[in-house]
């Protein structure tokens, strides 16, 4: 496991930009990423649409998890900058993949970026949701209907389909924000089952964290 300090929103907006522009150079074909909803997204979307055009062209987004509500991340992620990309035709809307349960096998991701919530949260997978979503038998997407974050209703890739996705992909823990201080703490030690980003943090897994909490300050 790695860890990245990032010094602001801008430097991480520069290292998505590095990243993207290192997969494109080492592979040909699409570039498959994954992306998180919430307040993580902005920068990420606005460091993808940094690279060149021909480089845009290969990118193909998969949203991990969303929200069965008006404010949903689809909408989110638009004003980020998505909605210019297709309106201007640098992106074509098929680009860009929204989890549905009908899912019936798991992207080859290149790169994973999964924003951690205060309680340790990935994607729609909260505090209690392993094991049952990590099973051989379980969905690649399913229905949460008491989540404990409204909205209550969302759909999300299961433990599972991030396994079978990330397998050769670099996964990106972001712990931004003094609220995830103390997810960012017990990420060392805690079990998946009460903070489910940990479920990353095995041999199989490519991790790096990046966080703006100094180290002096955690």
């Amino acid at each position: 496991m790695n860890v990245l300090y990032v010094k602001n929103q801008q430097h991480l907006v520069e290292f998505v930009k590095q990243q993207v522009e290192a997969v494109a150079a080492s592979q040909i074909g699409p570039i498959a990423i994954g992306i998180p909803g919430g307040r993580s997204a902005e920068a990420i979307i606005t460091g993808l649409l940094s690279v060149e055009d021909s480089i845009v062209a290969r990118i193909q987004l998969y949203l991990v998890d969303e929200r069965l509500s008006d404010d949903t991340n689809a909408k989110a992620l638009g004003k980020s900058g998505l909605d210019k990309a297709f309106a201007t035709g640098r992106m074509n809307p098929s680009q860009f993949v929204i989890p549905t349960e009908t899912m019936d096998s798991a992207p080859s991701l290149s790169l994973l970026y999964l924003g951690v919530g205060e309680d340790g949260h990935i994607a729609s997978l909260f505090p209690g949701s392993y094991p049952a979503l990590a099973a051989f038998e379980a969905p690649l997407v399913a229905t949460i209907d008491n989540s404990p974050k409204p909205p209550s209703m969302r759909v999300t890739f299961t433990y599972r389909a991030l396994q079978e996705s990330a397998c050769n992909a670099q996964v990106f823990l972001l712990f931004l924000g003094e609220s995830k201080r103390n997810a960012y703490r017990r990420i060392a030690d805690a079990s998946v089952e009460a903070l489910p980003a940990r479920f990353f943090l095995q041999s199989w897994c490519n991790v790096t964290i990046i966080t703006d909490l100094k180290e002096k300050d955690v």
